[in-house]
């Protein structure tokens, strides 16, 4: 994941301004002007979905490399309000090819496993590290709301997560031997969730994204790669292989490599392979956020969500009770 806590706001406005939600960038500079002028509040913790700019393997190294981090403790005399979001844990392929079939997975396809399990837990103590003193030791039902995608793996994220940031208390506990609580985690199905789900039905969005797979952009990418996707498709055994579809092989091939204890690469995959496949899948799923157009409707409608937050807090309308807001998505 990618964290925006220590941003000044100068760095903050040309983060937003990258992602180009023309329609409230005037309605974020007020609020920053606003929060500027505030001397009690302090900017408060950002951790972007990293999947809306960047590949799967940047967001699982971001998130390892935060789970390890040393937490600093946050200023609990001027924090105000938290908004944090983080890519899933760990998970098993999506989709599965001849080298990985699906049967090689014990949880199934697209679900949360038990690395990725921890890795959250890691997560939630490392909020608690850095946030505990300010949130307080006991889970507080009206302080906190946790909202995830419609997806196992982000559900079961979010809950692994709060089990770290919100291991009962003495007080809390209801069972001698387990020490957990459950936290309410909500959603919304997908095909009614604009914020997080990125590929939700959009008939302007995938007209550009359709547009900009025919453009030049796209052609360039295949002619100077046409030989190592002519290798690709020799030896990935995908029926009829194309450009479009590589991203099945790099999705299963970084699964498999998360998860190498139990599962081992094809005899025609090695480092150097791996590498091109990824810089291909890096450099392609850029493409659904190339255009001012896809980043406004795919990454706008989440970021107009935490600005309005954020200009509500400000403005008193979320009264005193509330100090965070969690995301758990992809």
């Amino acid at each position: 994941m990618l964290l925006a806590e220590e941003m000044n706001w100068e760095q903050a406005l040309y983060f937003w301004k990258s992602i180009r939600p023309s329609a409230i960038l005037p309605r974020i500079n007020a609020v920053t002007r606003r929060i500027a002028m505030a001397s009690t509040l302090a900017l408060v913790a950002l951790t972007v979905i990293a999947s809306l700019v960047r590949s799967g393997l940047i967001a699982t190294q971001n998130q390892e490399a935060a789970a390890h981090l040393v937490p600093v403790e946050a200023n609990a005399e001027t924090l105000v309000y938290l908004q944090v979001a983080w890519r899933h844990g760990d998970r098993t392929p999506a989709s599965p090819v001849p080298f990985s079939p699906a049967s090689s997975w014990d949880e199934g396809l697209g679900e949360l496993t038990r690395k990725g399990i921890a890795q959250q837990y890691r997560l939630g103590k490392w909020l608690r590290a850095r946030y505990g003193r300010w949130l307080g030791n006991r889970f507080d039902r009206s302080e906190v709301f946790v909202r995830s995608s419609d997806y196992n793996r982000t559900i079961m994220s979010a809950q692994a997560n709060m089990a770290g940031l919100f291991p009962p208390t003495k007080s809390e506990m209801w069972d001698d031997v387990l020490p957990w609580q459950p936290v309410p985690v909500h959603t919304v199905p997908r095909a009614m969730d604009k914020e997080l789900y990125e590929d939700i039905s959009c008939p302007t969005a995938n007209a550009e994204f359709s547009t900009l797979w025919r453009s030049e952009v796209v052609t360039r990418m295949e002619t100077e790669n046409r030989g190592f996707i002519e290798f690709l498709k020799e030896n990935s055994g995908i029926p009829n292989f194309e450009f479009r579809q590589l991203w099945m092989v790099f999705d299963n091939l970084f699964c498999m490599l998360q998860h190498n204890d139990t599962h081992k690469w094809p005899s025609w995959v090695n480092a150097s392979v791996f590498d091109r496949i990824y810089k291909l899948y890096d450099a392609s799923s850029r493409l659904k956020y190339h255009t001012d157009l896809l980043r406004r409707l795919r990454g706008g409608p989440l970021l107009k969500e935490i600005i309005e937050r954020f200009e509500a807090k400000v403005k008193g309308r979320l009264g005193d009770k509330p100090k965070l807001y969690a995301y758990s998505a992809v």
